[in-house]
């Protein structure tokens, strides 16, 4: 970089999750990053970034167990970053120049300022700590010196964000409760991403890709249906049998998919099941009934 305010730059690699055993668990062959930044960052507003990326084919081959462990050493990670981010601030006189509501630093003035405390930290720990619920009210009569610990405010971006289509093979996915639920060998093609002139954090961000591609995943859920077993036998043609035999408890069946695939819905988020495949199977089931 030679200093211009603009810059491009490109990652191609390829990504692999490996579980315990040493197995591939998430595999994408190609994916190919490029991101065009309008400043260097040196200014106080928010960071302008164009970004695109292009995955060719993700595929799943695990369990609905290892993909929840990724989400917890994920969050881990958050914390890791939220604790190194954490600055010290040391207040020996008043005032301290604080405009603060609940735990959130709403203002800044002298002291404050000149200590370098943003608007928008959040007050992570004190000493002397609080004994009353109102932070505002111990600083102002606390005894001095009086230390905080804060966490910076969130990074503000402007962002032109684009992930291309893509194609998710899950050789394998699989849950595990009173009913196992497994998906073979299901293709599915998820659409464009994008997000024009997107303005926030990146914790927003990470949400709405959460909700995109998880509306997408339901649309699918069809596919996943005709791919997926129950305890060793095939959804569809289990539904099928069942109403050929005359349609018998077909609701508790459903029933009883729905309390698995609910607790087993924590593996993405909201869940790559999600109660929703249990619902799609209740909807099988009934036509299979029916018909």
């Amino acid at each position: 970089w030679t200093g211009d305010p603009k810059f491009d730059f490109g990652i191609m690699a390829a990504l692999e999750v490996l579980d315990s055993v040493g197995h591939v668990a998430i595999r994408c062959a190609v994916l190919r990053v490029t991101s065009s930044r309008q400043n260097a960052g040196l200014t106080d507003g928010p960071h302008r970034l164009r970004i695109r990326v292009l995955p060719h084919e993700v595929e799943l081959d695990t369990s609905e167990a290892f993909v929840a462990e990724c989400r917890r050493f994920g969050a881990y990670l958050s914390t890791l970053k939220d604790a190194l981010g954490v600055g010290r601030f040391v207040f020996d006189s008043r005032p301290l120049g604080l405009d603060i509501a609940g735990f959130s630093i709403t203002g800044v003035s002298g002291k404050a300022e000149s200590l370098g405390i943003a608007v928008g930290s959040k007050i992570a720990a004190m000493e002397p700590a609080p004994d009353e619920a109102d932070v505002g009210e111990h600083l102002a009569k606390c005894m001095l010196p009086v230390t905080l610990l804060l966490l910076a405010p969130p990074r503000l971006w402007e962002l032109d964000v684009s992930i291309a289509q893509f194609s998710l093979l899950a050789i394998r996915f699989e849950t595990k409760g009173t009913i196992g639920v497994v998906v073979e060998q299901a293709d599915i093609m998820f659409e464009e991403f994008s997000e024009p002139q997107w303005r926030g954090t990146s914790d927003k961000l990470v949400a709405r890709l959460g909700e995109f591609y998880l509306q997408a995943l339901g649309n699918h859920l069809p596919a996943l249906l005709t791919a997926a077993s129950i305890g060793g036998s095939s959804v569809v043609s289990s539904a099928l049998g069942v109403a050929l035999g005359g349609g018998v408890g077909l609701m508790s069946v459903a029933a009883r998919v729905a309390r698995d695939t609910a607790t087993a819905g924590d593996a993405l988020g909201r869940g790559l099941v999600n109660g929703a495949l249990a619902e799609s199977l209740a909807s099988a089931l009934e036509g299979a009934a029916t018909a």
